[in-house]
């Protein structure tokens, strides 16, 4: 958690981040069989932290209103939780990181890397999806592909880390909903609300 609270306290911050970063809070809800609040209780404690601020349903009603919510959850109000405007964060970013590049007289490929090539002890090459290879064999290299990481690994012949440093991939599912100007003003203000993960 020391991780997340570093990462947070960038993105409040640093001035190309914290334009894009909006903090609202969020209501999480748990249920009664779930451990993953107990397991957030703990690492808060170990930081010297109090746990958030939660309660039953009358607790949300008092974010949300009348609600049909079932009375065998509990509610978790995380009122430093934000959201990210992440399109203009990630195009303005990355625009900055291939200018960075150029200005240092460096190459942009807007291509994918499909597999290293090493010598067991380095990378020497990375193979891109248009047949080119790049030579690596005098500069360090960050592995920075997120869910594909596995999948670069696997396709290199590079020993896999251990099952516990191994990423998983994740990911959100997201609509549009058309609102009126009643539900605008009702929901601008308050915070997000969202269900919990699974915790193994």
């Amino acid at each position: 958690m020391k991780e997340a609270q570093r990462a947070q306290y960038a993105w409040k911050t640093k001035g190309s981040f914290a334009s894009h970063y909006i903090q609202r809070g969020r209501i999480v809800v748990y249920t009664k069989h779930d451990q993953t609040l107990q397991i957030i209780d703990e690492n808060r404690n170990a930081l010297g932290l109090e746990p958030r601020p939660r309660g039953d349903r009358a607790f949300f009603e008092s974010f949300f209103g009348p609600s049909d919510a079932p009375d065998d959850l509990t509610f978790v109000h995380n009122s430093d939780d934000a959201v990210v405007d992440w399109k203009p964060c990630m195009v303005q970013h990355e625009q900055q990181a291939k200018d960075i590049c150029r200005q240092t007289q460096g190459m942009v490929y807007e291509t994918e890397v499909v597999s290293l090539l090493h010598d067991k002890k380095r990378v020497t090459a990375a193979i891109l999806a248009n047949g080119e290879r790049i030579d690596t064999s005098g500069c360090d290299i960050v592995l920075a592909v997120g869910s594909w990481t596995m999948e670069v690994l696997k396709k290199s012949d590079i020993e896999l880390p251990p099952q516990h440093r191994i990423p998983v991939p994740t990911g959100l599912f997201a609509f549009e909903l058309q609102l009126d100007d009643a539900q605008v003003e009702f929901f601008k203000d308050k915070p997000a609300l969202s269900h919990v993960g699974r915790v193994k």
